[in-house]
């Protein structure tokens, strides 16, 4: 989704997952509040002021698949897992997925909602890593295969990744992503 605000020179523009299940009715974001015009500009919004929101676009969704799912997210990437796993946990459907989260974040963002399903459901597990871990040696004890594997994050982390998967084994076509690519030019 895009969101355009205005800046303190014009309009500024960005991309965000979104965090909400659809089931829920709203559109909601996450985000690290970090230095730079956008987030900045961002920070200091007030209730009652006005961003345009517009661009819902995107196919980072859960597959229909026997084969095990496995989320791999840094930072703030993991916003589309979280909307995914809280509209399968509303809708009673398993959570048949294995995530690993790396984030600097302490506590990582969701990890509440991520605790309280690995909990819950014995068929989801959360694994938190911190540092730069291999993902593909994370992942070496299973049959990379017949695994669907989706990644989330800045775009450089997940092309490493992804190059590290496919170097293993993983079948590319196994391989879904969702990066983050920043803020945008503003159209206006």
């Amino acid at each position: 989704m895009r969101v355009e605000i205005e800046g303190p020179y014009g309009p500024l523009e960005h991309r965000f997952s979104v965090s909400s299940p659809p089931s829920s009715g709203e559109v909601s974001i996450t985000t690290r509040l970090n230095k730079g015009d956008y987030k900045e500009s961002l920070a200091v919004l007030q209730p009652g002021d006005e961003a345009n929101a517009y661009g819902l676009e995107g196919d980072f969704t859960w597959r229909s698949s026997d084969m095990p799912h496995i989320f791999v997210a840094a930072g703030i990437g993991v916003t589309p897992f979280h909307a995914m796993l809280a509209e399968r946990a509303q809708q009673s459907h398993p959570l048949a997925a294995t995530l690993i989260y790396g984030s600097s974040d302490d506590p990582p963002a969701f990890k509440d909602y991520l605790d309280a399903w690995a909990n819950k459901y014995a068929e989801f597990n959360a694994t938190y890593i911190s540092g730069r871990v291999g993902v593909a040696q994370v992942l070496a004890a299973q049959d990379g295969t017949r695994l669907i594997i989706y990644v989330s994050g800045p775009s450089k982390m997940v092309d490493t990744i992804c190059a590290d998967l496919i170097a293993a084994g993983v079948d590319p076509a196994h391989i879904l992503t969702d990066q983050f690519t920043g803020r945008l030019p503003s159209d206006g």
